[in-house]
């Protein structure tokens, strides 16, 4: 049941925040309060500079009561925390987060997301004209270029898709087709995790299906500023495309692909991969995960974990052997995506989590 509508007199984001990091959660609140309980202002809010644009984004929820809870929404790659951020917020959600950080106050991990088309193109680029306008209200220490803060707006319709179409299932799946689209990072961590289990992952599924699509994207002229990247075109040399995927192709090669794989990207992070997989019910082969996920979220039952490229092959051929442990992992990814990362149920628990925080002001 959701009450928050009733008790809520609305909630206020900041507007200097990377919109489409916080496309998700906007989502999220306008399906649970309605659009006009969702407005953007300026708040007292401990913003140093353009380094903070894209850490996270602040918000306050406004109850009917006159109280007040102030939550920051951390959605930033690196597990730091940061502490003027922590300070300013009675509630701090974050992405990346490890275990043994969710025993500090305030704190809680609300699991990866993506990001989605909030409005349509006209009244995106309306609502990021608005929003510069009252950016530049917030003084000279904080002047993130007009180019830069539209192109976040431009993005969330030109490079991202409305939610619906994650969940609607579009394009059957088929049991003898795989797709696999992924970057090639440039940095030496990424060339023996990353870059690694992505390369095998291909190089197995040529092997073993039918049909496979994808590769991947070699970055152009990365090599200037990141010589060693040459390398890596020589050791990827079998698997690399040149050419940028769109994303209707992505999400119909996806939601048709048998089965998908899942890497901590960079700074070993939850990739936004994984929550569109888990929102499409795929079956997922995921190499350890370095961060915390909301509730229960096991191997064997929501995904399969793969330990090492050698084990590869191995767990793949078992998948396409035994359609019983299919159909369960894609009914247990779908039944977890809707009970913890589906934009309604993360911004459920995060107003969850104010609630409680208000309720200590009693």
């Amino acid at each position: 049941m959701n009450h928050y509508k009733d008790i809520i007199s609305h909630v206020v984001i900041d507007p200097r925040c990377k919109v489409n990091y916080a496309s998700y959660y906007l989502y999220g609140l306008r399906e649970l309060l309605g659009g006009g309980k969702v407005k953007f202002a300026l708040l007292d809010y401990p913003i140093a500079g353009n380094e903070d644009y894209r850490k996270g984004f602040g918000m306050l929820v406004k109850y009917n009561d006159g109280k007040e809870v102030k939550v920051f929404v951390d959605t930033n790659d690196p597990r730091s925390i940061y502490e003027s951020f922590y300070d300013w917020a009675d509630v701090y959600a974050k992405i990346n987060v490890l275990e043994e950080d969710l025993n500090i106050p305030k704190i809680f991990a609300i699991g990866p997301s993506f990001g989605v088309s909030v409005w349509n193109p006209i009244r995106s680029l309306f609502m990021g004209v608005i929003n510069y306008i009252k950016v530049l209200k917030s003084g000279d220490e904080y002047r993130i270029p007009f180019a830069t803060y539209i192109k976040d707006y431009i993005y969330t319709f030109w490079r991202r898709l409305r939610y619906e179409k994650y969940r609607g299932g579009e394009f059957p799946e088929s049991r003898n087709y795989v797709f696999a689209m992924s970057t090639l990072w440039y940095d030496d961590v990424s060339l023996r995790t990353v870059n690694r289990y992505r390369g095998e992952f291909i190089r197995v599924c040529q092997k073993l299906f039918p049909v496979f699509e994808g590769g991947l994207f070699y970055i152009p002229n990365v090599e200037s500023i990141y010589p060693p990247y040459v390398r890596y075109k020589a050791e990827f040399k079998d698997v690399l495309m040149n050419r940028r995927v769109g994303m209707q192709e992505y999400l119909r090669g996806t939601q048709r692909s048998s089965i998908v794989f899942n890497t901590p990207s960079v700074c070993q992070c939850h990739g936004w991969k994984l929550a569109e997989y888990l929102s499409m019910g795929k079956v997922i082969i995921s190499t350890p995960l370095s961060n915390a996920m909301p509730g229960e979220f096991r191997s064997g039952v929501h995904y399969l974990c793969c330990d090492s490229v050698e084990d590869m092959e191995h767990i793949i051929r078992d998948l396409q052997a035994d359609d019983a442990k299919r159909r369960a992992l894609k009914k247990s990814a779908s039944e977890y995506f809707e009970a913890y990362l589906s934009p309604q149920a993360v911004t459920k628990r995060i107003l969850e989590r104010a609630y409680l925080c208000r309720s200590c002001f009693d």
